[in-house]
């Protein structure tokens, strides 16, 4: 395929992230969640392009999200360890428990756990949507609340963009090869 063929692919999902951007900005510039939503694009891709796949990255992402509510109640727990070995433990009790997800065919995608989970963490320490929700740390369920509903629009979006993408570029390459033919 030739470089001019090949320029409306990239220029679907140039027209996909920029609407995605506004998207952010109209919507109180949650550059953050956006973050989320390009981090589930490629969980789309890396989960092998299909909705079957797409499904199950969007599953193994919130399985991460949601392993973060053991892991603050965990954090409690081990306090008395200090504030570098109690969240050690707490998360490596956790990890544990997640890597042995990969026997369960529909939550082996580990990578899309680890990246949900590192999700959580980082925006339940920003402020969302001018709310500061750094209190989920401290096991405000309400603000916990907050930021799963938040990661849950991000990753359905990241998801459904990585499959608009493929089925906007195989539409494309069709069109392209009947007019060969």
């Amino acid at each position: 395929m030739s470089l001019i063929k090949y320029l409306p692919h990239p220029g679907i999902v140039l027209v996909l992230a920029a609407i995605l951007m506004i998207a952010c900005g109209l919507t109180g510039n949650d550059y953050l969640l956006s973050w989320v939503v390009f981090h589930c694009w490629a969980v789309y891709f890396y989960s092998g392009c299909t909705v079957a796949n797409g499904l199950k990255g969007w599953l193994n992402y919130m399985i991460g999200v949601l392993a973060c509510l053991p892991i603050i109640f965990l954090m409690g727990t081990f306090s008395c360890l200090g504030p570098v070995y109690g969240p050690a433990a707490a998360c490596g009790i956790v990890a544990f428990m997640l890597i042995l997800l990969e026997k369960l065919p529909f939550a082996n995608n580990i990578p899309a756990t680890f990246c949900g989970a590192s999700a959580f963490f980082a925006l339940a320490q920003m402020k969302v949507g001018g709310k500061d929700v750094s209190a989920a740390f401290g096991g405000d369920f309400a603000c916990q609340k907050e930021v799963i509903i938040r990661l849950a629009i991000g990753i359905t979006a990241g998801i459904i963009l990585g499959w608009l993408t493929v089925v906007l570029r195989t539409a494309y390459g069709k069109m392209v090869e009947t007019k060969k033919a």
